[in-house]
């Protein structure tokens, strides 16, 4: 895996909610919890769930997951998270995490457009 390019990151990351104006936030690490559990735990703990995208990459198990809360999901459909994570997944299988997390943030922020 290349190092992760944290200033790219957070910059698509803030693009994604002018764009949409949803909240998001990314995770990267290690975790022996299953995935998506672990995504919406800590999808759950934010402070606007409802108006929140967490999107969670677990480099140990090779995974990402995208939660969405009730109002992001009136306009970002399960259909658009799975093309972003579909893409996600392509870049990251050749070792770019950092690529494939702007890359699915800007699909996110896009197709979550209000």
């Amino acid at each position: 895996m290349n190092e992760l390019d944290y200033a790219r990151i957070v910059a698509s990351r803030r693009q994604a909610e002018d764009t949409s104006g949803l909240h998001f936030s990314v995770w990267v690490g290690e975790s022996d919890e299953e995935s998506h559990a672990h995504a919406e735990r800590l999808h759950a703990a934010l402070p606007d769930p409802g108006r929140s995208v967490y999107v969670l990459c677990n480099v140990r198990l090779r995974t990402l997951e995208v939660v969405t809360g009730s109002a992001a999901r009136r306009t970002l459909t399960d259909e658009e998270c799975v093309l972003a994570t579909t893409s996600m997944k392509t870049l990251a299988a050749e070792g770019n995490v950092s690529e494939a997390l702007v890359s699915g943030l800007e699909h996110l922020g896009t197709y979550a457009l209000d």
